[in-house]
């Protein structure tokens, strides 16, 4: 069967969409983009009017996208019109413009991301909670994945006990025993498309390659002594596999920073989430306010005061979110009325 990317389930869901001009990116790179259908790959040309009108990331392709692309004569070349509407999107703050509230587009259209962390560097249910926030604020489904299983004698007690309260799916894996990975298989159904995201030196790449049957991606060694890895993936890219599953591979991060809404933050704490529906007052902030089931709770030691901080800290997070986001739009919405005034100006001026 010729591969078509997932073109022809996101059409039945798109009526609207025409799937002669309808193409996937499958990989970013500095000047262009891959973009595929059922006639093969192109190279994707970005004109700089789409560029232009772009009023942050969120406007650019992005791995995972579905576009409206016109091809150039018969060369391999298409010209991107225009990115679809994103069924999901995997976001985060991005590290380098943190200052300026500025997001990191990482991939779209992903329906189930597995978020790896390494048994040889114990469970960090801190990093998960923000990437379980993260994932499910893009409107796709978190699966936690323990790696490096055959590392930790203990590996299902341990994890049973440090995943707990997260309330998401874990799955334990062994990339070199080859256990766990047809649990990988069983989380996706035909035409699904999946990430891997995690710290390097994971062991997300091994992951895909054995959920691939192929080699994939190149795995890098762990260095001794800090059980980092080396960025083997340097940019992302999807792959189809047997099943018709696509699999999306993400360069490593050494920490996250979710790019979150409230809501999802919420969601992603679900003991929290449960406290908060005694809390005195519907608006309570959980910090100061009198009346707070959450506070009482971590008085009680019914809450462990850990989990409470990083809940506390996300949600910080997530108001600068909302608050930016609102400045960016006060920012559109001022420059909208200034150049219609300008508009005017020269109109009446002639």
């Amino acid at each position: 069967m010729q591969n078509d990317y997932g073109i022809g389930n996101y059409v039945l869901k798109h009526p609207q969409s025409n799937i002669e001009g309808v193409f996937r990116v499958i990989a970013e790179h500095k000047t262009y983009y891959v973009v595929a259908s059922p006639l093969g790959a192109f190279k994707g040309l970005l004109p700089r009017r789409v560029l232009f009108k772009a009023t942050s990331d969120l406007d650019i392709p992005t791995v995972g996208d579905f576009i409206c692309a016109r091809r150039i004569g018969m060369s391999q070349e298409v010209a991107i019109q225009k990115v679809l509407p994103r069924v999901s999107v995997l976001v985060r703050k991005d590290a380098v413009e943190e200052r300026k509230a500025r997001e990191e587009v990482i991939a779209s259209n992903i329906d189930v991301v597995f978020v790896v962390q390494g048994l040889d560097e114990g469970v960090n249910s801190s990093r998960l909670s923000r990437y379980i926030a993260m994932v499910r604020s893009g409107n796709s489904r978190p699966v936690i994945v323990l790696s490096k299983s055959d590392l930790d004698p203990n590996a299902k007690e341990n994890a049973e006990a440090a995943t707990k309260e997260l309330g998401v799916p874990v799955i334990l894996v062994s990339a070199t025993r080859g256990e766990g990975v047809d649990a990988l298989r069983r989380a996706l159904k035909p035409g699904e498309t999946c990430a891997f995201i995690g710290r390097s030196g994971a062991g997300k790449s091994s992951l895909m390659n054995k959920l691939a049957e192929s080699d994939l991606a190149q795995v890098g060694a762990v260095r001794e002594g800090d059980v980092k890895g080396r960025h083997t993936t340097v940019h992302r890219e999807l792959f189809g596999i047997s099943g018709g599953v696509f699999i999306i591979d993400t360069p490593g991060t050494r920490e996250v920073a979710p790019w979150a809404e409230k809501e999802a933050v919420v969601d992603a704490f679900d003991d929290i989430k449960a406290l908060a529906t005694e809390c005195e007052y519907s608006d309570c902030d959980h910090i100061k306010s009198d009346g707070c089931a959450i506070r009482n709770a971590v008085l009680s030691g019914l809450l462990p005061k850990n989990r409470y901080d990083i809940f506390i800290s996300m949600i910080t997070a997530a108001r600068k979110k909302e608050a930016a986001t609102q400045s960016m739009e006060d920012r559109k919405r001022r420059g909208k009325s200034i150049s219609r005034e300008l508009r005017r100006f020269y109109k009446d001026n002639k």
